[in-house]
């Protein structure tokens, strides 16, 4: 079994379903590819066959019809992504190589520019360019030149192709041509030629490292190859005369015959099936042969022995051993030759490296500023949940910081109050140490006074003297101190607890807040 070279194991580190479409001039080809570590498969393809128009496009500003046919084949394969990638070929775009002096990177993009203006037959600024810097080399003066593959669009065209896949409710990734679109193939070979059979004309591609360094549009192709048949035909049966739909037929089931083979068709002889075909072969085969010898002189390239075949166009049968036969090169397949048709879709969708865009600036800045508009969205979300988020917290915070002051006032003000009955507690002990005296005289004494002591006054001290008498040392407010104490004594003298009551000194002071000092001396009754 031949391999596949589609197969690229190990290019892809996640799982990826993306939609290869390559829009030619004649047909919508599309190609559904799973991409995965193990390597890329092709889940499902399609091809529809359209009009070409006088202007070579058949999309020609009908974008909702082109839209339609790719909705309506995505629907029917059940494709389950969004991302797509075209590949795009048509009478308005261009590849050309060109040698520039080396210069800044950003400096290229002009020059680029310049440089194909007088290479295609296009006003450039109605053009995309874009291209692959293919290396350095120096000239027979020993100058530095920058190789490069340019490739130019019909700005137009590109449009409609972005209109067409956002109608059909696409995520368009990036538009490519065939030459750029073989560039993780040709890593598995860096040496590779290829021959793109189209609809409407043939490119021949040469890689060299992996890079595609040359491509040509040459003569012949599919249409050319069925509207040969479509002519006057004069046999020994008569006269024939094929539509275009009948030769197309014949093109694929008969092609080409073997010469001695049987007769295919009675009406047509095996010759004039070879006669027909041989003049637009023999072209296409010339310019090929040219197109390599000035690979191999002019640019210094390898020419490999084996050239892979693909496109619509050749699927004229035997047409393979035809160009074997005549150029002396084998001919191969990148998957087998019955999908042709779909190599230009399949590639577009498994080349990982893109190394042109065709995308327009304007639709790229556009994106641009909708994902940073999408970007400044989401940011504000995140930044207000963030913020509610963390008001949230610090509301809770607050909460319990204002709990914890409200206990912490409590316990403060518990332990004032422990502190300050501590401190009468405290007092009284040592207003005992200082009697010295039996409890239960004590008990009464404190009774006594507690009685008979007015607010103005406060007792500091007691002190037992030698004889057993008190001395009662405190302060007295007001301005007549002798008049409270008078009437102090006489209340002690009462509660026939104190005996012997006397006032024996007293530091007079009239300001109105002021205290007075004063000491009282007494004994205690016996009861």
């Amino acid at each position: 079994m031949k391999p596949n070279i589609f197969d690229i194991s190990g290019a892809m580190s996640k799982h990826e379903d993306v939609l290869g479409i390559d829009i030619g001039v004649s047909s919508i080809k599309i190609a559904w590819v799973h991409k995965a570590a193990a390597g890329a498969e092709v889940k499902a393809s399609a091809v529809k066959q359209v009009t070409r128009s006088e202007t070579g496009n058949f999309i020609d500003s009908n974008t909702d019809f082109v839209a339609g046919i790719i909705k309506s084949y995505v629907k029917e394969i059940n494709f389950p992504g969004k991302k797509a990638y075209l590949c795009i070929s048509g009478p308005n775009i261009f590849v050309r190589r060109i040698s520039l002096v080396s210069m800044p990177k950003d400096e290229l993009q002009q020059a680029v520019k310049w440089a194909v203006r007088d290479q295609v037959s296009a006003d450039l600024e109605k053009t995309i360019i874009d291209y692959q810097v293919l290396g350095e080399a120096k000239d027979s003066k020993g100058t530095v030149l920058i190789n490069i593959l340019a490739a130019i669009a019909g700005k137009r065209f590109v449009f409609e192709c972005v209109d067409v896949i956002a109608k059909a409710g696409l995520n368009l990734s990036g538009i490519s041509l065939f030459a750029f679109s073989l560039s993780d193939i040709s890593k598995k070979n860096p040496i590779m030629a290829v021959l793109d059979i189209g609809a409407f004309k043939s490119e021949f591609i040469l890689f060299n490292d992996s890079l595609p360094q040359f491509s040509r549009v040459l003569p012949g192709s599919g249409n050319e190859f069925t509207k040969t048949m479509t002519g006057a035909l004069v046999s020994d049966k008569g006269k024939l005369e094929l539509t275009y739909d009948e030769a197309e037929k014949l093109k694929i089931e008969v092609g080409i015959p073997d010469e001695g083979a049987p007769v295919v068709k009675q009406e047509i002889s095996n010759a004039q099936f070879i006669s027909m075909f041989r003049p637009v072969v023999e072209k296409l085969e010339n310019d090929l042969r040219r197109s390599m010898e000035y690979c191999r002189a002019q640019l210094k390239l390898y020419v490999p022995k084996k050239i892979y075949v693909t496109g619509g166009g050749s699927l004229l049968k035997n047409l393979d051993k035809i160009l074997e036969k005549d150029i002396g090169m084998e001919i191969a397949y990148f998957k087998d030759k019955e999908s042709v048709i779909f190599d230009a879709a399949i590639a577009v969708a498994v080349d990982a490296a893109r190394p042109i865009d065709l995308i327009p600036a304007e639709v790229r800045d556009a994106r641009t500023r909708k994902l940073q508009r999408a970007y400044l969205r989401m940011v504000s979300v995140i930044s207000f949940s963030v913020l509610f988020l963390a008001y949230l917290f610090m509301s809770m915070q607050v909460n319990g910081i204002q709990r914890q002051i409200k206990i912490a006032n409590a316990n403060y003000n518990a332990i004032q109050e422990v502190t300050v009955l501590k401190d009468k507690i405290d007092k009284r002990r040592f207003l005992l140490q200082q009697l010295g005296i039996g409890q239960h005289k004590v008990s009464s004494l404190l009774k006594a006074l507690s009685k008979s002591t007015p607010a103005v006054i406060e007792l500091d001290s007691f002190a037992k003297n030698s004889d057993s008498s008190i001395s009662i040392k405190g302060t007295v407010a007001g301005i007549r101190p002798e008049v409270t104490l008078a009437d102090f004594t006489k209340v002690m003298q009462e509660t026939k607890v104190f005996d012997n009551i006397k006032i024996i000194s007293l530091q007079k002071n009239t300001s109105q807040t002021a205290m007075s000092n004063f000491t009282i001396y007494c004994e205690v009754a016996d009861k």
